[in-house]
Order: structure tokens, then sequence, then C-alpha cells
């Protein structure tokens, strides 16, 4: 049993429309928070006072706007028409500890209990409940009873149906017609992830966090939108940290419901998925979603055009009245996640020039737009304010900074970055100080966490492993309001060049290694490391540490503009941190540090040598700035682990490794690593190259496999826009003719990891390799749901249990 949480907003607008109370164009008055009766009710996201109609409380899943719209109905009413779409009962499939859920008579709906209700919390459901209670509007407003059964089948073949099962009249056909197409709006407005390409389909998320502190997030909905043939239910139990329904459930509904679709035969509607949308006009799909945490402080700290253009050195635009100087509330570069006071930065890209979208940012509530030369034009035939700057890249770091009242230098910031081993220490370094019981978060490639003073954990999800200066500098101010103390970010090359990273001023800076990757973007070698020594200057650091295992680190070392220390891990290498010969212990290793205070003894949760030198590098991260001593020591050593990164998910019979190595060097450390494991029988390696990517670096990943491994299977990473097969052909053309691995060229990553494990025997150790904790793989301009680790683990299960095996399958270290 769970609460539905924003799923139960539908029967909630659909009493009130069915009772004539209100329509899809009603409009409301939705601050961020809102006081009924004494009883405290905000939405999920902070946001400035917005009016928004019954379809946009939908869409924004607005739990004020929600209640508003409850309040237009008795709460004896709204209670009988729960109990119409068959919540508190039974839904007479009649399965072992099947649960009526509890939805109290509205006489007991006591306290803020009234308003909860309205927006799915206070009342508890089964998942087919609420399945069966959404079919009722792709029913034309009647609930069906569900069942498993159609009929029996007869001696002599037929089918004997069991009959019309029962059926009850909740809404009219009208009702029913309108929820249909708000759900549908739901999803081409906001729902991508649940998009289905080739159909139309409607639904709607929600999440709630159950009595134990998990969360269960979930998506229902419907397809096709304009005639259903199929309602689908996806639910997702036992969260640990808030993950909204369109990130943890509806990615799973879109793969259900295109499969199903398909088995059944039900021709597609000729409308495109919300991944292909197109239009006359450069309108961008509004990206919001509301149950996500935003990027951006609850109370903005704000600044005022004038000083804004002051700090730029750039012409205030013409204006008078209120509007010559308004104050600017937030800062962002997407038009599509524009809020009302925004100073909207349109910036040139590759392809196109962001002042394109000026008219959404306009119709948004932008306040002003800065921008180049370029851009201007566009911006004031939106209407918009403009500020002009030759440098808008840079401008837009500054005005961030400004506007978000320069929250980076009210942290402790630590900034790392090199090709790899940048999650693997900004994520042991914030477990740590976490264990500590020091509020810590961090911002990287797996997104953005922190946990508050309140020890209250938020996640935020970010795109790109440094975000946008926009986006950085919300960040951090959403930790300052949070009073977080640390937060430690991987700062990537790309970061640095484009000005991503610009005004924050870390107070320590690390550097782990330098292997070829991004080539596609910087070039060379020697402009990759450029790009890397800019962290390194009093710019952006204060001081650094910097791992001197290669001979980049050992130039940056002497090129550095900030005092910076060094270690490694080699025993030929002068450092002022030496790393000895480390030991197994368990699934990691120990080892011995040699340095100015002495020597010590760290433990590395994860093996190999690269580990040892993330472990080593977090160790002096934490000294650096002041967390030291036996406690810190302990702590790192339980809290080095990280998802895919060396993640085991089987230990026996046969080993089943999932890492995000996606480059040459990496796999090269990974293979090694786990060859050098005792008992190790034979290595199987999964792995590929990612597409629209450095391109030079794939025969040499398919060199490496076929030099460290046993058996290479050679599959498709993230194609993204280029043919999976061209990709395998230039990993595959690195593979010497002379190599003793057994190679497999394997279309589709699902077939090339059921092929490793059917491969596998008794001792032997599989590498899953190149995506890591990722659960989607990008594939023609569309995220599909996959996660290495589930399939991985399903594939040992499934060849474990052909080769009958017992149900002893270890998973886990």
């Amino acid at each position: 049993m769970f609460e539905p949480g924003s799923t139960g907003k539908l029967f909630t607008l659909a009493a009130a429309i069915e009772e004539g109370e209100v329509t899809p164009e009603s409009e409301y008055e939705i601050p961020y928070e809102m006081w009924f009766d004494g009883h405290r009710v905000k939405d999920s996201h902070h946001h400035p006072d917005q009016r928004l109609t019954l379809a946009g409380v939908l869409k924004n899943s607005s739990n004020v706007g929600t209640v508003q719209i409850a309040e237009t109905v008795s709460p004896e009413l709204r209670y009988d028409y729960l109990k119409a779409f068959g919540l508190g009962e039974k839904t007479g499939v009649e399965l072992p500890g099947e649960s009526a859920g509890v939805v109290h008579p509205a006489d007991q709906w006591k306290g803020r209990t009234r308003y909860t209700t309205a927006f799915g919390q206070g009342y508890s459901v089964n998942a087919l409940q609420m399945v069966s209670a959404v079919g009722t509007f792709a029913n034309d407003g009647v609930r069906v009873q569900p069942s498993l059964i159609a009929g029996l089948r007869q001696p002599d073949g037929s089918v004997r149906p069991l009959g019309e099962p029962e059926s009850t009249r909740v809404v009219s056909s009208e009702t029913a017609e309108t929820m249909r197409a708000l759900m549908d709006n739901s999803v081409d407005e906001e729902q991508s992830s649940a998009a289905v390409d080739g159909y139309a389909v409607g639904g709607k998320t929600g999440t709630a966090q159950v009595g134990d502190g998990t969360y269960t997030a979930s998506f229902i909905g419907f397809a096709p939108a304009d005639d259903p043939e199929l309602v689908v239910g996806v639910f997702v139990f036992g969260l640990n940290t808030f993950i909204s329904g369109s990130r943890a459930a509806a990615p799973a509904f879109s793969e259900l419901t295109a499969f199903s679709l398909q088995n059944q035969g039900i021709a597609p509607t000729g409308v495109p998925g919300a991944s292909s949308r197109t239009s006359g006009e450069p309108v961008m799909t509004p990206m919001t979603d509301p149950a996500l945490e935003p990027a951006r402080p609850r109370h903005a700290h704000g600044a005022t055009a004038g000083d804004l253009a002051r700090a730029l050195g750039a012409p205030m635009p013409g204006a008078s009245g209120s509007e010559a100087d308004p104050v600017l509330c937030g800062v962002t570069l997407d038009s599509r996640s524009v809020e009302p006071g925004d100073l909207w930065c349109a910036l040139p890209g590759a392809n196109a020039h962001g002042a394109q979208f000026a008219q959404q940012a306009a119709d948004l509530g932008a306040a002003m737009a800065l921008t180049d030369p370029t851009g201007r034009e566009r911006c004031e035939a939106a209407g918009l304010p403009v500020l002009v700057v030759q440098d808008p890249r840079t401008a837009t770091a500054t005005a961030a900074a400004l506007v978000q009242g320069r929250p980076a230098a009210r942290l402790v910031t630590i900034g790392v970055t090199g090709t790899n081993g940048k999650t693997s220490i900004t994520t042991a370094i914030t477990r740590t100080l976490l264990e500590l019981g020091v509020p810590a978060g961090a911002i990287g490639t797996s997104g953005t966490s922190y946990r508050d003073v309140h020890g209250t954990d938020h996640a935020i999800g970010t795109v790109r492993t440094t975000p946008e200066a926009p986006e950085l500098h919300g960040l951090l101010a959403r930790m300052v309001e949070d009073d977080v103390e640390v937060v430690s970010m991987e700062v990537s090359s790309h970061a640095l060049v484009l000005h991503r990273a610009d005004e924050v001023v870390y107070d320590i800076a690390c550097f782990t290694n330098l292997t070829q990757d991004h080539l596609d973007f910087h070039g060379s070698m020697e402009r990759y490391f450029q790009a890397k020594r800019l962290l390194f200057t009093p710019e952006h650091a204060r001081r650094g540490i910097v791992c001197v295992d290669d001979d980049w680190g050992r130039r940056l070392a002497r090129e550095a503009l900030v005092p910076v220390t060094t270690y490694t891990t080699k025993a030929d290498v002068e450092a002022d941190h030496r790393a000895g010969p480390h030991r197994p212990e368990g699934y990691g290793s120990t080892f011995e540090v040699e340095g100015p205070g002495g020597t010590r003894t760290l433990r590395a949760a994860l093996p190999g040598r690269h580990y040892v030198a993330n472990t080593l590098a977090v160790d002096l991260l934490l000294a650096a700035i002041g967390h030291t001593g036996e406690e810190v020591t302990e702590a790192l050593g339980r809290a080095g682990t990280v998802p895919g990164r060396m993640e085991s998910v089987a230990a026996a019979p046969i080993r089943g490794i999932v890492d995000y190595s996606h480059t040459p060097d990496a796999l090269e450390q990974a293979l090694t690593t786990l060859r050098g494991i005792p008992g190790t029988g034979r290595l199987l390696v999964v792995m590929g190259a990612g597409g629209d990517r450095d391109r030079g670096k794939r025969p040499r990943m398919g060199e490496v496999a076929a030099r460290l491994a046993d058996v290479v299977v050679v599959t498709d990473d993230n194609p993204r826009s280029e043919d999976p097969a061209a990709i395998r052909r230039e990993v595959l053309s690195g593979v010497p003719d002379d190599a003793n691995a057994l190679v497999h060229d394997v279309d589709g990553r699902g077939k090339a990891i059921a092929l490793a494990a059917y491969l596998a025997d008794v001792s032997d150790t599989i590498l899953v390799a190149g995506k890591g904790a990722e659960t989607g793989q990008q594939i023609g301009g569309i995220v599909h749901p996959f996660d290495d680790r589930l399939r991985l683990r399903d594939a040992l299960r499934d060849a474990h249990t052909a080769r009958g095996g017992a149900d002893d399958m270890d998973e886990g270290r």
C-alpha cells in the first residue's frame, strides 16, 4: 500500500469538473505556498506568484492550485468520488493478500488531511486500484472491474467467456474526454520521458514519501490518447531519495507501452513522441519537471539591472517608469526554464543562436535579455530590454554570480579535474563528510545531491558534468540557503574553456590524470592540457593538489600558478605524499602513505592502483579543508564506493563488475585490476565507444580490450546520432590480427551482456564497461531505459538458472 501522491490530483480535478464547478480554462492565483484555515500548503518547487488555468495546475502539478480546485467541492462529495473510483475497496481480482487500502470518511479529515487528500496524501491505495481508477478516463467515464482471466478454454479448444466484468459509471463521457485531453497535454508538454514514438499518450506522475523514509514514484497513463486501448501503470518502491515519477517510472512506462502496442498490433496514430516533436516556429518544449527540485534557491537574492550593467561594463537599455531598473530574480540560458523576473542569456551556439527563442523567453516572463550584437535585434523584437556585450558567455557567469549573491564565497569549495577519477573522488569526499555529520553536497556526472543542516537529502537533476554558469550558481545558492558547508565539484575541461565555472574560486583544486579523451572538442592533447591547467590559476583556485603519476601531472605541478601539493602511487616519482604497495582486503585494499607527517594507513574501498590514487586524493583534500584524524580515516574507508565505478553486481559463481571506464587508459586500469584479483579465471569484457565523441580513441579501446581480456564483446555504448555498426567497426579496427582474445561483434547492448553471461564459467569475471551508473542509452536522439547493473545481474541469474544452478548466486561483495 502507498499514498498515490500527485496521481491523486486526477480524481480531485475530475470531481470538480463533473460537478460543474470548474472548467479547464478556470484561472487561479498560485503562490509558492498558501494557508488554508491555518494549514500551510506549498508546491514541490519554489516559484514566483503566477496565474494558472486548471490545465496549467495539472501540467505544473501544483498542490496549491489543486487545493483551490478541491475547495469548490465539499469534502463529503470528494470522498464519494474517491470511493466511486474504486479506492478504499478491493478490486475484485481476489489476489492473495490484496488490501483494500485506507480512505477515511470525510468526517475524519481533520486538520491538514482535508487539504492533503486533494493531492494524493492522507489515504492509501494499491497499484491495481490506481490503474483501474485511471482506466475510468480511458473507458469514457466507466470504471470496469479488473480481471486476470478473459475466459476458460474448453476441451474442444473453444473459449468460454466469463461474462462481462462489473462496470460503474463514475463521471460523464464529456468529463472523461476532458481529463484525457488534460493528461495528453501533460505528456506532450512535460513528460517527454513517457512519450512513445508514433503514438499519442496521456498520463500523470506521482511521488510520495513512505513512513520508513523511502519514496514511491509512479507513472500511470494510457495509449493511444485519442482512443485508448491500453492503461499502463509503473510503480517504483523503496527509493532512498526523492526521484520524480518522470525520472523513475515514466521511461519504463514508455518502453512497456511501446512493446504492448506493437505486440497487440495497434497501429501508430501518426503522432510522434515528445522526443521527435517539430513545429514551424523554433519553440523549445518546456522542460520543467514540477516534481524535481529546481536548480535555484527558494528565495531570490536578486540584483538590479543597473548593478549588472555596471558590473559588465554594458550600457543600460532605454526604459521608463518602474521598468527602468528592474530587479532580476534569476538567470537562465534556456528559454524553456525562464521564470518571471529572470535575466535570459541568449548565446551563440554551434548551429544556431539562442536569440531565436527570444519570444518564448519573453512570453514566460523574462525581465531582460543578455546577448551579443548578433542576437540584439531578435531580443528587442520580442519586446525584451537587452544588455549587449561582446562576450556573453563570460558575462553570463558574472551575471549569475551577482544575481545569486555570490554563493561560492559562502561555501567551502573543492574542484576536481582530470580525465578519470572525478566522480569517484567527489562522491567519496561527500560521503565521508556526511558520515562525519557535515552538511555537504556534490555536483558532477551523476547529478547534484546534498544533505542540508537538518539531515534532509536533496537531489537535483543536472545534465552536464559541470552545469552551465546560471545553473551552477543557482545550485550553490540553494545549498547556501540550506546551510550546506562543503561542496565538491567535478570541473570538466569543457566547463573551463566555456566559462561555466567562472566566478568560483575553489578553496582547493585537484588534478587526477590526463589521458586521451574529448579530442573532438579540444583538437589535441596539448590544448586539452591547457584547458585543465586553467583550474590552477588564481582566477579559479587558491591551492592545488596534483597527482604526478603521469607526465602531464608533473608538468602541471611545475606550471601551476597557485601553490600545489603533489602525490603519487609510483615508487620512482618524487612527490610530497607517496602511496606504497597496496594489499588486497576484501574487495578493496589497504596501503601505507608516506608524507611530511610520517606514515599512515588508508583503505581503498575498491580494488586497483587507480582507486588507491583516488583514496589518497580524497584524504589530502579533506585534510586541506581541516578534516584529519582517525575518525576521518575510518569514515573514508567506509565511504569510498561509488555507483557504477568498479561496482560488483555479482560475486559468485561468476563475478560481475560494472565500470564507467570509457577511455583507453581507464579500460586498461579496470582490466588490469580485475586480472590481479586472486582466484580470477577468464576475463570477459563487454565494451564499445560513444557516438558523437572523440573517434580517435575507438581503435585504442579495441586494442586494450583484446590485449587484456580473454573474451571481448564489442557492442553499442551511447551511439547518439551515429550508426552503431560504424562505431563498432572503428573499435574492432584496433584489434590486432594475432590477438589471443576471442572477439564478438554484437548489435544491441542487452544481447551483448547476455552473450557474455552465457560464455562465462565458474570463477570467470565479466566487466561491462563504458556507462557505469547511467540509467539510459542514447540512440538516435532518444534516451531508452537501460542500466548495465540491472542487465548484467539479470543475465547472470538467467545463465545460472539455465545451467541448472540453485538459487544461490551471490549478488554483492
